[in-house]
């Protein structure tokens, strides 16, 4: 494979993860909102809960945890989607974007620990032995 090979697909690898984390949020989000539909309902269709403060302050509760999650999903989708994008179209700034994109792809290793490795190993060894150098990518076909 080319430099311009493992680019294209090192870029297409970046965006399909932000994908699935963004699609995670929407999912998340969804889940999250119909429990707190469910909480609401019992809190007004049960009478021994109604009115209390406490159902009250566990609706407040999941919903800034939810929006809370949300975000910081959000925030660790958008590196991998401009990595992607920038590997793609071969702008001078994608170098950058990618150790920025690895070091949220280190904080959530855990998650998929083998895939995350290994997408975190291939994008180390195209940034520093494999293929892309400053002058290369700006090259992008």
């Amino acid at each position: 494979m080319t430099t311009s090979d493992h680019r294209r697909v090192l870029g297409i690898l970046h965006l399909i993860y932000g994908t699935v984390a963004a699609l995670a949020i929407l999912a998340g989000g969804v889940v999250i909102i119909a429990s707190v539909g469910v909480t609401v309902a019992l809190r007004y269709l049960l009478p021994a809960s109604g009115g209390s403060w406490f159902a009250g302050s566990v609706l407040v509760l999941e919903i800034v945890l939810t929006l809370l999650i949300m975000l910081l999903t959000a925030v660790l989708a958008l590196p991998s989607l401009l990595t992607g994008y920038a590997l793609l179209k071969g702008k001078s700034w994608a170098r950058g974007s990618a150790f920025v994109a690895l070091v949220v792809l280190f904080l959530t290793a855990p998650v998929g620990t083998l895939i995350n490795l290994l997408f975190i190993g291939y994008t180390l060894w195209f940034l520093f032995g494999g293929g892309m150098r400053s002058k290369e990518i700006a090259a992008a076909p």
